[in-house]
């Protein structure tokens, strides 16, 4: 997990409360994240709406475009939706 993902689950847990750093991983099985173009969402930024939600990666894009880049935004998006 980089320093970035760790700040960010930081912040999550103060916006969200710590059950939210306990959710599961993706799913066993789950399809590796893909290469994107680069006006897309941070690849890092993807995977962690993926592991804090357990939604596939065209969610976890569409939320963080949604939210402007903002991956707690797009988390809470995601889970109030």
């Amino acid at each position: 997990m980089s320093e970035r993902q760790r700040g960010l689950g930081r912040g999550l847990s103060a916006l969200l409360g710590e059950a939210a750093l306990d959710s599961p991983e993706a799913p066993a099985g789950a399809a590796p994240a893909e290469e994107e173009p680069a006006e897309a969402a941070p690849a890092e930024d993807v995977e962690l709406v993926m592991s804090q939600t357990g939604c596939d990666a065209a969610t976890a894009r569409k939320a963080l475009q949604e939210s402007g880049g903002q991956p707690a935004e797009a988390i809470l998006k995601i889970m109030t939706s």
